[in-house]
């Protein structure tokens, strides 16, 4: 089997994850898969592993990558990838795609720098709500088999206490807020896929992820968890400005490439939600930090 492994993948890692039983590859055989965002975490995880499953179960699909920046897609993918995939160059806010058929639709494509989410809030929403409309409207043209949505459970706010969230429950974010931008932004957009369905008949589903760490997680990353990573690889102190109480639960990039792919397979296709998190690792973050120094003196 030849195998290709993204720069920052493992083969191993990657082997495992085609290997699951409960990934029915052959609803593949013979499709058209596009993926926005495929620079991005997600996007060039999910990317890597259609392309080795690709060989692995001969599915003869056809992966065609949205992104906007084809030089740094090779330097991630390798250089082999232009002969095993369709790289367009192009953004969501204007998708200059010409294809003749499409059957899976999965848009990764989104600002995810909290920084960024305060310094251009109006760039945030914008590109997130036109990008999703516009990526509807081509699913809507090519009349493909399901349409993947990726949100965040960041649409729910902030809870008020540790209990357990599922899908049913009730989404606060303050509308006010500059940082809202983001969570709303991705609510308004479900809102669509939502909408397409129930006007259109487009088939959509969308899966909320928690925050998502692993290969490709870039070194300053702002996100607290790589920052945690830094001071033990640098040896610096870990400094926290609260008393670190938030809780939340996290996800593998891998265990979220294998959510994505059971949703868009066997999942609901009617604007169904699915929250997608590893509830062994809920904690708090001043136990991440406790975590992180005990990693730090094995």
């Amino acid at each position: 089997m030849i195998q290709f492994t993204f720069q920052y993948g493992s083969t191993l890692i990657i082997e495992k994850a085609i290997e699951d039983n409960n990934i029915p590859w052959v609803q593949l055989e013979n499709t058209d898969i596009l993926i926005t965002g495929a620079t991005g975490l997600i996007g060039s995880t999910l990317a890597s592993v259609f392309i080795n499953a690709n060989f692995k179960y001969n599915l003869k699909c056809k992966l065609h990558l949205l992104v906007r920046n084809v030089e740094k897609a090779k330097k991630i993918f390798g250089e082999d990838i232009q002969n095993t995939v369709d790289l367009i160059e192009g953004s969501v806010e204007k998708p200059d795609v010409d294809l003749e058929n499409i059957d899976y639709i999965i848009h990764t494509a989104s600002q995810t720098a909290s920084k960024a989410f305060i310094e251009y809030p109006v760039e945030t929403m914008t590109t997130n709500i036109l990008g999703t409309r516009n990526l509807l409207e081509l699913a809507k043209k090519k009349k493909v088999k399901a349409f993947v949505y990726l949100s965040t459970m960041e649409v729910y706010g902030c809870p008020e206490d540790d209990r357990k969230i599922n899908e049913e429950y009730e989404c606060r974010i303050k509308p006010v807020e500059i940082r809202s931008s983001y969570p709303l932004s991705k609510l308004a957009c479900e809102n669509l896929c939502c909408d397409y369905y129930a006007e259109y008949g487009v088939p959509t589903v969308i899966i909320r992820l928690t925050q998502t760490f692993g290969p490709g997680v870039q070194y300053h990353d702002g996100r607290v968890f790589a920052e945690f990573a830094r001071c033990v690889i640098e040896e610096r102190d870990i400094v926290l400005k609260t008393k670190g109480e938030t809780k939340r639960n996290y996800l593998y990039t891998m265990d979220a490439v294998r959510a994505i792919l059971t949703a868009m397979l066997k999942g609901q296709k009617n604007g169904a939600v699915y929250n997608a998190a590893n509830e062994d690792t809920y904690c708090s973050i001043a136990e991440m930090a406790e975590t992180a120094l005990k990693c730090s003196k094995n």
